[in-house]
C-alpha cells in the first residue's frame, strides 16, 4: 500500500519534471518559430501560452476540487474578506504578471539565464515573509536555500559564445518573475489564515487563465496590426 509521503514525493517530482518540460518545449516552440524576432509576435507567443497553460489547471482543479465538494458554497463565501484580496493579488502576482515575464525571460534571455534568475525566487519569497510575516529564518533553512540556489544556478548556466540580442531585458524579466513568485507566496500564506488550501490554488488558477485569456485577446489585434505594418 502506498504511504502518504510517498504519494506526496512522487506527485513532488512528477511536477518537477513537467515544469522542467514544460520549459524546454517552451523555448524550442519559440526558436523554431523565431518568436525572439519580433517584440510584439514574442509577448503574444508568451501570452497565449501562458494562458493555456494556467486554464489548463483551473479547468482541471474545478473538476477535481468540484467532485471532491472542496468547492461548497460555505467555504466560497469565505473569498469576500481580507484573506480572499490577498489571495486575489497572490493570483495576480504569480499567474499573470510572474509567468508572462517568466516566458519573456526564456524568450529574450535564453532558457539558461531565466532558469538560473528566477531560481532566486525562494530567497526573496524568505526575505519578504521576514518582513512582512516577521518568520523566522534558521540556519538550515539559510543553508538549504542558498544550496538549491546554488544548484539550479550552476545547472542552468551554460556560457554561450554569443549573448542574445535581448539579453538584459530577458534578465530583468526573469527577475522580475522571480519577485512576483516571492511576493505570492508570502500573500498565499496570508490568504489562507481562513481559506482552505484547495480553494485558494483554484482560486489562483482560474483568476490567472482568465486574466491571460483576456490580455491574449486584447493584445492579438495589436499584434496583427503590428505585424501587417
Amino acid at each position: 500500500m502506498i504511504k502518504r509521503y510517498q504519494l506526496w514525493l512522487f506527485l513532488g517530482i512528477l511536477s518537477g519534471f513537467l515544469w522542467g518540460l514544460n520549459n524546454y518545449l517552451y523555448a524550442e516552440g519559440a526558436e523554431a518559430a523565431d518568436m525572439a524576432a519580433a517584440i510584439g509576435v514574442g509577448i503574444m507567443f508568451s501570452l497565449a501560452c501562458t494562458a493555456v497553460n494556467d486554464m489548463s489547471a483551473a479547468l482541471a482543479l474545478l473538476a477535481v476540487n468540484g467532485c471532491r465538494g472542496a468547492l461548497s458554497l460555505g467555504k466560497l463565501r469565505r473569498l469576500i474578506s481580507r484573506p480572499g484580496a490577498f489571495l486575489c493579488a497572490a493570483a495576480l502576482l504569480g499567474g499573470p504578471l510572474g509567468q508572462l515575464s517568466y516566458c519573456l525571460g526564456i524568450l529574450w534571455a535564453g532558457p539558461t539565464y531565466a532558469l538560473a534568475v528566477s531560481a532566486l525566487y525562494p530567497v526573496l519569497g524568505c526575505i519578504l515573509a521576514k518582513v512582512f510575516l516577521r518568520q523566522a529564518i534558521t540556519g538550515r533553512m539559510a543553508i538549504g536555500i542558498l544550496l538549491a540556489v546554488l544548484g539550479a544556478v550552476v545547472t542552468g548556466y551554460t556560457p554561450t559564445d554569443e549573448a542574445p540580442p535581448l539579453l538584459l531585458p530577458g534578465i530583468c524579466c526573469a527577475f522580475f518573475a522571480a519577485l512576483c513568485w516571492g511576493s505570492e507566496i508570502v500573500l498565499a500564506v496570508r490568504g489562507m489564515d481562513v481559506i482552505p488550501p484547495d480553494v485558494a490554488i483554484t482560486l489562483r488558477e482560474c483568476i490567472s487563465g482568465t486574466v491571460l485569456l483576456f490580455m491574449a485577446f486584447t493584445f492579438f489585434p495589436v499584434c496583427l496590426s503590428s505585424a501587417d505594418s
